[in-house]
């Protein structure tokens, strides 16, 4: 019994150094994994590094390669187009809306040398009203969006409104003019309801209430003022 006793302890020295030995190598796999992983870790971000460049240069050669077809899809103006922009007037860099505007107190003066003038008004307006719907709607489909800024010929055809009251002179149409303006850009209610309206009638409705506000102004002004 006390022989084999030194055989059973070397038995079981034997196992627990296997035991021993196969938990070192795993930990050196273990090691060497984490080690390799974050190496590849490494190389993968210094990969991401040095592509970085060429990617943002391809995303450059993307865009120059769209806008190009934008330039050319937008300078085929149609004749519809040109007159919702006032004839070029909605391309001014600085308030193209006022600056298309000012079509307006023209088209009046022409108006009235032809002998057009108070509720003789009337009927132009709701012909270039009719008119400027399809004109309008055109422009918005044009730009991709609803009432651009471009779009001017809504503040054209609805101004010839303010002088429905008020007898025309240098110093009622730029009144009336910086009048319409102000609440053309502010909207009061219920302008911005007239504006929802679909298409291009939203587009012309929400001048017209501007200028009816005008008008009204103007003729405060001309009563009490003038």
């Amino acid at each position: 019994m006390r022989a084999a006793q030194p055989e059973s302890l070397s038995l079981f020295d034997k196992e627990r150094s296997c035991v021993h030995r196969d938990s070192i190598q795993y930990k050196g796999t273990q090691s060497q994994t984490s080690l390799r992983n974050n190496g590849e870790l490494r190389e993968r971000e210094f990969d991401f590094r040095l592509t970085l460049p060429e990617l943002l240069l391809s995303m450059w050669r993307k865009m120059n390669e769209r806008i190009p077809n934008k330039i050319e899809k937008r300078s085929r103006r149609t004749l519809r187009v040109w007159l919702a922009l006032g004839l070029g007037a909605g391309d001014s860099p600085i308030a193209p809306g006022t600056v298309g505007s000012l079509w307006g107190p023209i088209l009046v003066w022409g108006l009235s040398a032809g002998g057009v003038e108070s509720l003789w008004l009337l009927p132009v307006l709701v012909l270039l009203f009719l008119i400027g719907v399809p004109l309008c709607e055109a422009g918005s489909q044009y730009f991709g969006k609803k009432d651009p800024g471009a779009v001017v010929f809504d503040e054209i055809a609805a101004y010839p409104l303010v002088h429905l009251l008020v007898p025309l002179s240098w110093t009622t149409v730029w009144i009336g003019f910086i009048l319409f303006r102000i609440f053309d850009i502010l909207k009061p209610w219920p302008i911005k309801k007239f504006e929802r309206l679909p298409g291009g009638w939203g587009v012309m409705a929400d001048d017209i209430i501007a200028a009816l506000y005008a008008m009204l102004a103007m003729k405060l002004i001309a009563l009490y003022i003038l």
